[in-house]
């Protein structure tokens, strides 16, 4: 009688390469997997995570598809998908796929924010707004969640909260560039010009120091 590989022993020993940064290593157990256990829902889904770190958003998509076919409500797969289809422009699919997984799990701030981001591109501001801020709720730190928030802020005619909003993302990231860019231009519509000026040094200063660092 042929003696099979253990599965489980496979599983643990490609996530402990995949986590020491061993990411060829770990896809190369992950597919081994995959041929003897077509339906090894943690291998499809980390060789899906593998794939779309390796820049494959195509090839990934194909793995967690799979990984969906076996449980189709998995929050963590839906919201990697969400990504993937992201990454490729297909901003409709992926805004189902986040919503699918917020039915799932309601408070994934990185599927609140991506989805916050596809409604903006869709000027579906109202409901891009909202759902940066429950985002922000489970991460106030995220200096780009508050940046973009700004954003949307300012396409909903709402200068003066936009400001607040960018400032808010310069106290997590004081050199956060798109984030200046955007508070120096509300100070100009706000005609706070001194100030917008003020800002646009500090841009300067931050450019012409990237530029003598490289």
């Amino acid at each position: 009688m042929k003696h099979l590989p253990n599965v489980a022993t496979m599983l643990a020993q490609a996530v402990a390469l995949h986590q020491q940064g061993r990411g060829e290593a770990a896809a190369v157990l992950y597919r081994k997997i995959i041929a003897l256990v077509p339906q090894q829902f943690d291998a499809l889904r980390l060789l899906g995570a593998f794939e779309f770190q390796q820049g494959q958003p195509a090839l990934a998509c194909r793995f967690l598809d799979k990984a969906l076919e076996i449980r189709p409500e998995s929050a963590e797969v839906l919201v990697m998908r969400g990504h993937c289809l992201l990454q490729l422009e297909h901003l409709a699919e992926a805004l189902i796929s986040y919503d699918r997984a917020l039915t799932s799990k309601p408070d994934i701030a990185d599927a609140l924010s991506s989805r916050g981001n596809i409604l903006h591109e869709f000027k579906r501001y109202e409901e891009a707004l909202a759902s940066y801020d429950r985002a922000l709720v489970l991460r106030p730190g995220s200096s780009q969640t508050w940046n973009n928030r700004g954003t949307c802020l300012q396409k909903l005619q709402r200068p003066v909260d936009a400001l607040a909003s960018y400032e808010r993302a310069l106290v997590i990231q004081p050199d956060y560039v798109p984030a200046l860019h955007h508070l120096a231009k509300s100070m100009s519509m706000l005609r706070r010009f001194s100030e917008a000026v003020a800002t646009y040094d500090r841009l300067l200063l931050l450019r012409s120091n990237d530029f003598v660092a490289m």
